[in-house]
């Protein structure tokens, strides 16, 4: 779906994948089946200051960042522990979508599916790193998947409260994303995502900003804006 989306079409493709997380989401919670989010969640960390912070970064000095990286990344996850647990995806961009026809979208790669927070798979889509979503877009879908989700009205959720799951889920997901591409970078010497880390970290600045218990460490990102430029011009 990645290369089929547009300004014309979005509005129908993105309500079919909003489908397809209420499916995913009512699946049983299967321990033997699905993983478990906490068993990813110091994994996640340690890939970002491993591979983005001091491998691609190269920030020698790393104990400022260090303590507050982990002070941020604590808070967002004691707030996703509140969430819903349900099926997540884990993965859930655009390129692993497949429009079959009008009316059907097909979803790939459930190989990281997880119990894990309401909000990570929505974060994938709202937080698009191909194209920016306007307000009015947002607002729409986020209407369209509280109104049609089955988890929704079973915790009496309403699209605040969404909306900041979403937010939530989607600072962790970001701190996930760059460590993990750095490391596919660094060890297998693959350049191709690298174009998408300064929209990422906008979006860690930009999100963190919204909400007191993260509005301060916005800082601590854009402090990173300059070396990444000046680290991204020398490779």
């Amino acid at each position: 779906m990645q290369y089929h989306l547009n300004k014309k079409n979005s509005g129908k493709l993105i309500k079919l994948a909003i489908e397809q997380i209420h499916k995913i989401e009512i699946v049983e919670l299967d321990k033997n089946v699905f993983s478990d989010f906490d068993k990813v969640i110091e994994n996640n960390i340690n890939l970002f200051k491993k591979f983005f912070l001091e491998g691609l970064l190269e920030i020698s000095e790393l104990e400022g960042f260090k303590e507050e990286i982990d002070e941020f990344y604590q808070i967002v996850i004691s707030d996703l522990k509140d969430h819903p647990k349900v099926i997540n995806h884990y993965d859930f961009e655009s390129r692993n979508l497949m429009s079959l026809s009008e009316k059907k979208l097909g979803v790939l790669d459930f190989q990281d599916a997880l119990i894990s927070p309401l909000g990570i798979d929505l974060a994938s889509i709202f937080k698009d790193l191909y194209r920016q979503w306007t307000k009015e877009e947002l607002d729409d879908w986020l209407n369209y998947y509280v109104n049609n989700s089955h988890i929704a009205k079973k915790f009496s959720l309403r699209d605040a409260e969404v909306k900041k799951m979403i937010d939530l889920a989607s600072l962790q997901r970001q701190v996930r994303i760059l460590g993990k591409l750095s490391q596919v970078y660094l060890e297998l010497k693959r350049p191709e995502r690298l174009r998408d880390f300064k929209t990422i970290l906008n979006y860690l600045i930009n999100t963190s900003s919204e909400y007191k218990e993260t509005k301060k460490y916005s800082n601590l990102f854009k402090r990173l804006i300059p070396i990444l430029d000046q680290r991204l011009k020398a490779l």
